[in-house]
């Protein structure tokens, strides 16, 4: 591996972000919507709207440099003699690595993780709420990482067109996208294809790994029907309490998004079951 200083994975991190931020309109709409998410989740804290513009300044600050901060940590990983991260690492699907990035970090930086991803400005934004509110400060560790995480997991496709590696799998399409990927339908929850069949496919909802929470909340089973001679669709979606309820709307609408655009199915096709429980269970008879 090439031995570069911390100058220059610094110089290197930022030209990189950089032309990230003003070039690619993928990555920027990717950070706008999850800036958006996580406005949401600390909506509840304020009063005023000249407070909410305060904190969404501040925010987008801090997202930034943890952005920043995530995919310099990765290139320290990625360039570290102990670290191997081969072929096979890279040519996964997307879904995969993003994964896998919050699981490196964890790997390489142990208990010194939480302390090693705060920045200046991660300081700041923390004092500014802690000051202010109560019950706060487990919600702004876990948007530090998430946010830092995503960075990282924008170091590795980095890495990946760097070296020029390509997916060494076919897609397995299905209705709501590539079953042998992840696919992300908000910045902290994805889903993963379970079942299919010629009248049915099966999605369950899962936690990104910077959560502890590895257990299924929520699934969803899509059902095709002749109606009248038409093809139509019902999705029975099922969400643990424990979401709010605009992420679970958000969450519903992005399902439905994707089945009308995958498949070219009219909205007015689609029917939607939603139920909000209070838990799963596995039962042996």
């Amino acid at each position: 591996m090439e031995s570069l200083t911390e100058k220059d994975l610094t110089q290197y991190a930022s030209d990189k972000l950089r032309a990230h931020f003003e070039n690619d309109s993928t990555f920027l709409e990717e950070f706008m919507e999850t800036l958006g998410f996580y406005s949401l989740k600390f909506h509840r804290f304020f009063k005023t709207e000249e407070d909410l513009k305060e904190f969404n300044d501040a925010l987008y600050q801090m997202s930034k440099s943890q952005i920043f901060q995530g995919y310099y940590l990765m290139l320290e990983i990625i360039h570290d003699e102990g670290t191997e991260l081969p072929t096979e690492f890279f040519n996964r699907p997307d879904g995969y690595i993003r994964q896998d990035a919050p699981m490196l970090l964890r790997q390489a930086l142990g208990d010194a993780l939480k302390d090693v991803l705060k920045t200046d400005n991660t300081q700041k934004f923390t004092m500014w709420l802690i000051k202010r509110f109560e019950d706060v400060y487990d919600l702004i560790d876990q948007t530090i990482y998430d946010l830092a995480s995503l960075g990282a997991f924008q170091a590795l496709l980095d890495e990946r067109a760097k070296r020029n590696i390509k997916l060494d799998v076919e897609p397995q399409e299905m209705l709501l996208g590539d079953a042998g990927d992840l696919i992300v339908l908000n910045p902290q929850i994805q889903m993963v294809a379970t079942g299919k069949s010629d009248t049915f496919e099966s999605w369950v909802f899962q936690f990104w790994s910077t959560h502890t929470n590895s257990d299924k909340i929520g699934e969803v089973v899509i059902l095709s029907f002749l109606d009248s001679d038409k093809l139509r669709y019902l999705l029975n979606i099922q969400i643990h309490e424990s979401i709010s309820e605009i992420e679970r709307e958000s969450m519903v609408e992005k399902i439905s998004i994707l089945l009308a655009a995958r498949n070219d199915v009219k909205k007015e096709d689609i029917q939607i079951q939603l139920a909000v429980v209070k838990d799963f269970y596995l039962l042996s008879l």
